[in-house]
């Protein structure tokens, strides 16, 4: 039943077309504050504790520091474009972070919460939280 519910409110977002709240600018939301995976969804499958304790800090001049528990912070790089519709997300770090590296389609921005899905992949989503 889960997995239907699930399928059913992607659905929505793909026919919505995954629209954006564009009152609400990406660059200057993101780049206050630090901020979590609040979920992870892959393939229509959960692993929101696998980002349990990563932090995110996304600074203006489009690098992003990750810092986790028992491991050396990391960088990668961020780039939104198409007015406030698109994120790239790239991340050298050869781990867990790479399931991040890709383009994102941005479907809402809110003061502390964003909501994205992947570009072409309309199963895989996650969000950002505001710590």
């Amino acid at each position: 039943m889960k997995k239907i519910v699930l399928f059913l409110s992607l659905l929505l977002m793909v026919s919505l077309g995954g629209c954006t709240n564009n009152n609400q600018d990406f660059t200057d939301t993101v780049t206050k504050g630090t901020w979590r995976v609040g979920y992870f969804i892959s393939s229509g499958d959960e692993h929101t504790s696998l980002f349990n304790g990563y932090v995110f800090t996304f600074l203006a001049d489009g690098t992003v520091a990750v810092t986790r528990p028992g491991a050396p912070a990391t960088q990668g790089t961020w780039n939104e474009f198409n007015d406030n519709s698109r994120l790239d997300l790239s991340f050298a770090d050869p781990g867990l972070l790479q399931k991040l590296d890709d383009h994102w389609v941005i479907d809402e921005i809110h003061d502390t919460e964003i909501l994205l899905h992947e570009l072409g992949a309309p199963f895989n989503q996650f969000n950002l939280n505001q710590i």
